[in-house]
């Protein structure tokens, strides 16, 4: 059993000292919106020079024959440079507030007419684009969404988990996040560990697929997503949100999108970040210390950072539409979490370049989660507290190798693992003491190997751009093994799932007019076509392919249409909710209405049932207008349409459902009598399901089996809008910057059987609202900056109440304000600090009243709200 200790057991400032080293770095600048497509460097170092007001001088033999790669960031012009000089042997050179000179960095050489000698793999420098295996292209068919890393510092956030709560586009299920456990989402046992995952348009977190810089990652909760609270916050440049499926490009897993975290790479100097927060209300808080250090050298760079953060629990007595939940009991969890990255490559002569990245985390915690009382007769026990350790290690180390000047090949590896031990003590039964305690322990651990080799290369030269080519084959084995020990008798069940997948792909992307050869209605006209094919130990082969285009009548307005059709085989989680340690049956108090206008008893059966692989069909249509006239204004309005069979889904709780036989009858079985009822009781106890007797009066009076295990749906179709805006522009001396995001579902029509009618599942409790939005400003300058954001919900549905009643809006505000601390003291010590202060739901809104007693008693929804009201936070940084 593993304690956390109420302080840390080590001193900031040695934690400090051992990272930190000096490094000269720049000012803090006007930040500016960067939207360049992959071109020369010479294109790019003078846009850049144009978009910052700054002169940026070189010569042309200097730059001849080097690529900059695609930049879509807000940046300072240092960052922007930065970016696209990375592996090019040069850097820039200040030498007046506006005048920047291009020049060889430190130990490299020149030759006669003054062109910097790289080795021939110097501008192999990896360029990590979501949604595509070609390099060096930024592929304009993909729908994506970036957070950079200003926007990341701007948001306020300190961990990676509310970074993407924040995400409109990402739903927050219950079987996903660390309050999940009060969604009644039956699948929240699978999270032991408390983790959070990401559940794009809300198609469950097994179908969003989770990268670290492209490469996937070991998940956690028995395998069924990956846990991103694992991912130090201080460590991530940017993230990628391909919001398609992408099965042809990645496989399975991708079918409602991919995440793509991308850790800092061009990093120079060391940044010290500390942090200190708490809400307002309660006794949560939280302490973080982080470090990242970085520097480069002729064809190599190496950036690592190391992050130490630790929050304590929120007692749900702390909120008062929790208070109704026996004590003690913890909305969040108390963690204390250590995490690391390290990033780093280098270009040897002759073509040959190395890099790799690894990530280890570990996560401490324990949660106070004693009986919900639902009778005096309750014959159930909980653990009034569960304890454990989560820890994850994913190394992916790759080689590549440009044979010509025109193709490269690559290699690369994965080995990553994620391990949960958590023990339950069960202190309690009916709120008496227990003698002896007994206990529940669980040790999962998920391991995942891969290996992938590709070709890279150019096929032929058209007037618009060069045709890309990727072409490759991939193999991977995925394991899953659980230990569960009980006591007292030291009972021991061992469950495993294992499977491999084979796979071949290929990728072209075809550039057919461009700024070259445009015609009137067609500035630009770009196709994409994958296809991949899978073969898995367990179900079998499929193939899976992907269209796009892109396609720009004017300079201000582009259009953007993909087709593709996916495939997802169920998780190892999944699978494994089929064992009888997984199943469980419930015995319910009258809360059902029933066709004669009463309330009726019922049974529900949790777990799983045999499933099948699903297969998805996706379609995307987007419209880009950036206006010529409004300098740094854009704004995408997309849809999307998913039409799934055989989607794996757990049938919602509805109290009304016995009067919908249409499109419940399939999981609704009438019972005569209690005996039927207690047979079917005894049948799934001798199966190895447990027994939860919520009504207090075992089968008696039940009438009705609810029969909600996981399963394979006939058919579920979805339909959304998502609307992004972007103003960003330089008044003066300051930045203004606005972003809006917006996502609307229309419709998750979902039938359970073959011939059921369809249920909307959209705007229902533990489901996705109709609606969620987010606006971020600020005004920045380089001595300080402040800016808010404004979260909303939609109204929605309490379906587990008799009569549907309704559940109101959210919104909230987050405020904060940094400032720049060397603009205003010149002493050398406050060179590079800033001090930030940020308000998370400022004005302190409550989440949302949902009475759902009868399931359990929190009275509000996590999967559309958070508990953890208002939040006050100082953070200080350092740059070295």
């Amino acid at each position: 059993m593993h304690k956390i200790p109420d302080r840390v057991r080590f001193s900031s400032t040695s934690f400090i000292l051992l990272f930190a080293f000096w490094c000269a770095g720049a000012d803090a600048q006007t930040l500016v919106h960067f939207d360049l497509p992959a071109q020369s460097l010479a294109r790019s170092l003078n846009e850049i020079g144009t978009a910052t007001n700054t002169d940026v001088g070189f010569s042309a033999t200097q730059v001849a024959g080097l690529l900059a790669p695609p930049l879509k960031a807000d940046l300072t012009v240092d960052g922007a440079l930065a970016r696209v000089l990375v592996g090019t042997g040069l850097r820039p050179k200040h030498l007046d507030d506006h005048t920047i000179v291009i020049a060889a960095a430190p130990g490299d050489m020149t030759n006669s007419e003054g062109k910097v000698n790289p080795s021939p793999a110097d501008n192999l420098a990896e360029v990590i684009v979501t949604g595509t295996h070609i390099r060096g292209i930024d592929n304009k068919t993909n729908p994506i969404i970036v957070i950079d890393r200003d926007q990341i510092d701007r948001s306020g956030y300190s961990s990676t988990q509310e970074l993407f709560r924040s995400l409109p586009q990402n739903f927050t299920s219950g079987d996903a996040s660390a309050d999940g456990i009060y969604s009644g989402n039956a699948n929240a046992a699978r999270n032991s560990d408390f983790g959070s995952g990401v559940n794009l348009r809300g198609l469950g977190p097994s179908s969003t697929l989770v990268l670290l810089d492209g490469h996937r990652l070991a998940p956690s909760a028995l395998g069924s997503f990956v846990d991103v609270s694992l991912i130090p916050l201080s460590a991530i440049d940017r993230v990628e949100i391909l919001t398609d499926g992408s099965s042809a490009i990645y496989g399975s897993d991708a079918v409602g999108g991919v995440v793509n975290i991308i850790l800092k790479k061009d990093y120079q100097g060391a940044d010290t970040t500390a942090r200190f927060g708490s809400v307002t209300s309660g006794s949560r808080h939280e302490e973080l210390l982080a470090q990242t250090l970085g520097t480069s050298w002729t064809g190599g760079n190496i950036v690592g950072t190391v992050q130490y953060q630790q929050q304590s629990a929120l007692p749900a007595k702390d909120r008062d539409f929790a208070s109704a939940l026996s004590s003690p009991n913890d909305l969040l969890p108390k963690t204390r979490s250590y995490g690391a990255t390290l990033d780093g490559r280098q270009t040897l002569t002759g073509g040959l370049e190395f890099y790799g990245d690894m990530l280890l985390s570990k996560r401490d915690f324990i949660r106070g989660n004693s009986s919900f009382e639902g009778s005096p007769a309750l014959d159930i026990v909980f653990g009034t507290h569960t304890d454990g350790i989560a820890e994850t290690v994913n190394v992916t180390p790759g080689v590549r190798y440009r044979f010509s000047d025109r193709w490269s090949l690559e290699l690369n590896g994965l080995y990553g693992h994620q391990k949960t031990t958590d023990v339950q003590v069960n202190g309690q039964v009916n709120g008496v003491p227990s003698t002896p305690l007994t206990s529940d322990s669980d040790n999962a651990r998920f391991a995942e190997k891969s290996a992938d080799l590709i070709v890279n290369g150019r096929i032929a030269a058209l007037a618009a751009g060069d045709i890309g080519l990727a072409a490759g084959a991939s193999y991977r084995t995925e394991d899953l093994d659980v230990i569960d020990l009980q006591t007292p008798g030291d009972i021991v069940k061992t469950q495993g799932e294992h499977r491999h997948i084979a796979a071949a792909f290929g990728e072209l992307y075809v550039p057919i007019v461009g700024k070259e050869n445009y015609i009137p209605l067609v500035e630009a006209l770009e196709l994409s076509a994958a296809v991949r094919r899978d073969h898995y130990s367990d179900f079998g082969s499929t193939t899976n392919p992907r269209f796009g285009l892109h396609w720009a009548p004017w300079t201000d307005l582009s259009f953007k249409a993909s087709y593709g059709k996916s495939f997802r085989a169920p998780s190892a989680a999944e699978e494994f909710s089929g064992s009888p340690l997984l199943q469980t049956i419930i015995s319910l108090p009258p809360i059902l209405v029933s066709p004669s206008g009463g309330l009726a008893s019922t049974l529900l059966e949790l777990g799983s049932k045999v499933l099948t692989a699903e297969r998805a069909r996706t379609e995307d249509f987007s419209l880009e207008y950036k206006p010529s006239g409004i300098e740094g204004f854009v704004v995408n309005v997309g849809y999307y349409d998913i039409r799934y069979t055989d989607r794996i889904v757990t049938p919602s709780f509805n109290a009304n459902a016995l009067n919908e036989p249409n499109v419940y009858g399939s999981i609704v079985t009438p019972l005569p009598n209690d005996a039927a009822a207690q047979a079917i009781i005894d049948a799934a106890v001798a199966a190895g399901s447990q027994f939860n007797n919520f009504s207090g009066t075992g089968a008696a009076g039940i009438r009705y089996l609810l029969d909600l295990r996981q399963q394979n749906a006939s058919m579920v179709s979805q339909t959304g809008f998502d609307i992004t805006s972007r103003y960003a522009r330089p008044i003066a001396s300051h930045t203004l910057i606005a972003q809006l995001n917006i996502s609307f579902i229309n419709k998750i029509d979902t039938q359970l059987s073959p011939g059921a009618a369809f249920d909307n599942l959209v705007n229902t409790l533990a489901n996705p609202a109709k609606w969620r939005g987010r606006l971020d400003l600020a005004w920045a300058s380089n001595r300080w900056s402040v800016g808010g954001a404004l979260n909303g919900v939609g109204t929605y549905v309490n379906t587990a109440t008799v009569g549907d009643p309704p559940v109101a809006s959210w919104t909230t505000v987050d405020l904060n304000t940094t400032i720049n601390a060397d603009a205003y003291f010149q002493a050398s010590g406050w060179k590079g600090i800033s001090l930030s202060l940020v308000a998370l739901n400022a004005l302190n809104r409550s989440p949302p009243f949902v009475n759902a007693a009868s399931l359990f008693r929190a009275n509000y929804d996590p999967s559309n709200a958070s508990p953890l009201g208002r939040f006050l936070a100082l953070t200080v940084k350092k740059k070295w």
